[in-house]
């Protein structure tokens, strides 16, 4: 297929949005099926071997807490050297599972060479986006690890027109800032494929030290809200509705935080974690730097071959992570003990996601930290939660060694009607796919092909998304490299790299060469978030990069595939949150089941658009639409024309 050239798009007729009220309600709330139970009992065994894993083979591949000291001189010095200073419900399945039986799993898929390729064309500076990020040291100079973190994005819909808007957090510097200084920047679409800055009249022009971005709607009044978090007091930006937004944070009881030295603030998450029908917030915190007494005293080392490499997650304090609990009159108080975030070692968390990972109708809170096993925190709708990642086959990678966790996505990749999840780390190791069996989770890194092209990548951002529309879903991961030096001094990795995305074929993902000028940007990216901008009925990306514009990949694709969005607006009298976050949505088409979860924090440091998008093949007729509300409510809708955008309200 030839390349589509920049721009070259036609320009597309705005998709009409559906407004549909439910029709049928089921108060009962969900429990977990007979389907996924069988298929528990069938895993016990290699639940157990996951157990032993760990406790036999232990963390001997995990990094140490000691900082590197010396440069390597050969591979085997290398491989020996210390660690890196990295940073690196019952568903609507019925009451036996029969909607998913014949669900295609990776073992029953066909690959399909002569399928499509993806074609992505970089559309930041035709969009009018093409605004500059600061984070730290300009270009290619980093000095210390508050450096190398950066930033993600967020799509919302301020105005409520069907089209997106966005949001971009940015850094600062330590050091002098040009004059003026850099600051967000928050844009509007004007649904011809371009943006218009408002970022000064919206208040939202902030000149803080910005890192992640959650956007949701937190006082249910209709408009969407931001949390951002930063390296200093963290920002809850309130909407009016009207196009304006006022930090609340302080107010809102959001900025005390008991916390050593600054606090840094990294990723963010919105979900009800006892099921009153507000959104409750995580916060995960980094670790604590002091710029005035960096660690050895900001000295860098040779490490693995690459001069010039800082200190750091090891070795230095942790901040520890915030749950807090909506208190429904604009305030918050800290939840963080009854979710359990107090009875665990504190770590040094980049990534966060809720999800109902065992479908009980109850959201679950999934980590990810640098150096360090993950976290799974299970919900039982008080608020209450236990840890249970070493359990379920989440703490570790596959040899059970802890990685370096950063970014996260949650989806249900083998159709069979519960999340999988997608974990991003370190390069020189792999990122990691975890296959959700009802209560416990297999790696799948190798079997699905992830583990050989991630090893020589350090990514951050993830996104499960159907880019083709083929009924299956396909993956990008954002990359770039923390030490500058990695562009000239490691063989086997470069500071700027190419994101990778990965079409579905078959079983397996196949990583793709080509597709587009999008695919031969190289950059330093951290954030990504997914959504289609353009409202021509495939996903678009946005890729935050450091200290360079960053890229607006419009999805060119050529498919004759079909597709479905819904975007979900809870009662709020009924106890559901507005914009229904944590609520599943299944969609039956033909033969086609295929499902996911409403969310407000995901990938790295971002938000995703409010529309679920589910791409449906040849399927041109949607029979039925069920959403299981948070609590376990449950409604449906139907039946659809394929190709539309429909609101649905509980």
């Amino acid at each position: 297929m030839a390349k589509t050239e920049k721009n070259s798009k036609p320009a597309q007729k705005l998709l009409p949005v559906i407004i549909v009220r439910a029709k049928i309600r089921q108060e009962a709330p969900y429990v977990m099926t007979p389907f996924h139970t069988l298929v528990l009992q069938s895993r016990a065994t290699r639940l157990f071997l996951t157990i032993t894993l760990v406790v036999v083979g232990g963390c001997s591949d995990s990094p140490s807490p000691s900082p590197p000291e010396a440069r390597s001189e050969s591979k085997q010095d290398a491989e020996a050297s210390p660690a890196p200073p990295s940073t690196g419900l019952q568903s609507s399945m019925g009451q036996s599972g029969e909607a998913y039986k014949d669900a295609p799993t990776p073992d029953a898929m066909v690959p399909d060479p002569e399928g499509p390729v993806l074609i992505f064309s970089s559309q930041a500076k035709a969009a009018g986006i093409a605004v500059q990020n600061w984070n730290g040291s300009w270009r290619d100079q980093k000095y210390s690890i508050l450096e190398s973190i950066g930033q993600g994005a967020a799509w919302l819909d301020d105005d409520n027109d069907g089209l997106l808007d966005l949001y971009l957090p940015n850094g600062s510097s330590l050091d002098e800032l040009p004059s003026p200084a850099p600051t967000s920047h928050f844009f509007t679409n004007r649904g011809d494929g371009t943006f218009q800055d408002v970022s000064a009249e919206s208040g939202l022009d902030s000149s803080a030290w910005n890192n992640g971005v959650a956007a949701a709607d937190y006082d249910n009044d209709g408009d969407t809200d931001l949390f951002v978090s930063n390296w200093g007091d963290h920002s809850l930006y309130q909407s009016d509705g009207a196009g304006h937004f006022k930090d609340v944070a302080q107010a809102a009881g959001l900025t005390k935080l008991d916390v050593k030295l600054t606090p840094w603030g990294v990723c963010s998450a919105w979900g009800d974690v006892n099921l009153d029908g507000h959104l409750d917030l995580f916060v995960g915190h980094y670790l604590g730097f002091d710029p005035k007494n960096p660690p050895h005293g900001g000295e860098t080392v040779h490490w693995k071959g690459m001069r010039d490499a800082y200190y750091g997650p090891s070795g230095l304090d942790v901040q520890r992570d915030f749950l807090f609990r909506n208190n429904g009159d604009g305030t918050f108080r800290d939840g963080s003990k009854e979710a359990g975030l107090l009875d665990v070692e504190a770590g040094y968390t980049l990534g966060a996601i809720f999800l109902d990972y065992n479908l009980d109708g109850n959201p679950d809170l999934y980590l990810a930290v640098d150096s360090q096993p993950n976290y799974l925190f299970v919900g039982d709708g008080t608020g209450n939660m236990t840890e249970r990642a070493t359990l379920t086959g989440l703490a570790y990678g596959e040899q059970g060694n802890a990685q370096a966790g950063m970014g996260i996505d949650a989806a249900d990749y083998d159709a069979d009607g519960d999340d999988d999840l997608v974990v991003t780390n370190f390069d020189d190791d792999v990122n990691t796919l975890y296959r959700n069996d009802g209560r416990s989770f297999r790696d799948q890194t190798v079997r699905i092909g992830l583990a050989g092209p991630t090893r020589n990548v350090l990514s951050w951002g993830v996104g499960f998304q159907d880019f083709d529309l083929d009924a299956d879903l396909d993956l990008f991961i954002a990359c770039g490299h923390v030490y500058p030096s990695a562009e000239t001094d490691d063989p086997n990795t470069k500071y700027r790299q190419a994101n990778q995305f990965y079409l579905r074929d078959g079983n397996r993902l196949r990583l793709l060469e080509e597709g587009g000028d999008g695919l031969e940007v190289r950059a330093v990216t951290r954030g990504a978030a997914f959504g289609d901008y353009d409202a021509d009925g495939d996903v678009d990306i946005i890729g935050i990069n450091l200290n360079e514009p960053p890229t607006l990949y419009r999805n060119d694709t050529e498919t004759d595939g079909h597709w479905f969005a819904v975007k979900l607006v809870g009662n709020v009298k009924a106890g559901t949150n507005r914009d229904g976050i944590g609520a599943r949505v299944i969609v039956h088409a033909g033969e086609l089941t295929r499902s996911a979860e409403r969310r407000a924090g995901a990938s790295f440091l971002s938000t995703n658009s409010p529309w679920l998008h589910f791409g449906l093949g040849s399927e041109t007729k949607v029979e039925k639409v069920e959403v299981v509300w948070p609590g376990g409510k449950h409604s449906e809708y139907g039946p659809f024309d394929t190709n539309k955008r429909v609101v649905l309200e509980q």
